[in-house]
This record gives structure tokens, sequence and C-alpha cells, in this order.
């Protein structure tokens, strides 16, 4: 696959967006962890949180696997 910089272009607003949505998750879990001590509503939360973070991780995987092959 030849260089194309469009491409490229598009990844790194893609890499930069998801950037963006980790932080503001980050943030998220951490005003979770703060508002409810230690109810179990928090801790289902904090359950999903990990899910969707963990899914996020897989995406940044399959995103680094795609850049090694262009």
């Amino acid at each position: 696959m030849e260089f194309n910089a469009t491409l490229l272009a598009q990844l790194l607003n893609v890499l930069v967006l998801l950037l963006i949505i980790f932080l503001i998750y980050r943030l998220v879990k951490a005003w979770i962890n703060n508002h409810y001590n230690a109810t179990l509503q928090r801790k289902e939360i904090i359950k999903k949180l990990d899910n969707i973070e963990a899914k996020f991780n897989e995406i940044l995987v399959l995103i680094k696997e795609f850049l090694r092959k262009v």
C-alpha cells in the first residue's frame, strides 16, 4: 500500500478523537468514584465503565495493527 497523506491525516484525526473520548471517560469515572462512594450502584457503574475501557483498548490494538500494515 503506497503512502497516502489524506489517509494518514484521517487516521490521526481518529486517534485524537479517541484520545479525547478516553480522557472524558477517565474524568467521568473519577467523578463517579467521588460521587457514589462505596455503594452497590457505584460498583455496577464502574464495572460497566471498565468494560467500555476494555473495548477502547481493543480498538487501539486494531488501529495499531492497521498502522503496521500501512
